[in-house]
């Protein structure tokens, strides 16, 4: 891959993992008003959500620098 494919990539990553956690705030925010079973599906949904969009968000950069180091540049 070259660097510029390798900076979009991340760039793209990045974006995905952004609009993943405003889902899961959305998500919260609409459970809050619920029930309380539809509430605490609600929060545990946006959990999940914003702990792989924040898990995304450090395995993107590393993933691109390890690219880097591995083709020398």
């Amino acid at each position: 891959m070259s660097i510029v494919t390798l900076a979009l990539l991340l760039l793209a990553e990045v974006l995905v993992a952004i609009i993943l956690i405003g889902v899961s705030i959305e998500i919260c925010s609409y459970g809050w008003k619920k029930s309380n079973g539809i509430k605490y599906s609600c929060l545990l949904l946006s959990l999940l959500l914003g702990t792989a969009s924040i898990l995304g968000l450090f395995a993107a950069p590393a993933y691109f620098f390890i690219q880097l180091t591995e083709k020398g540049l």
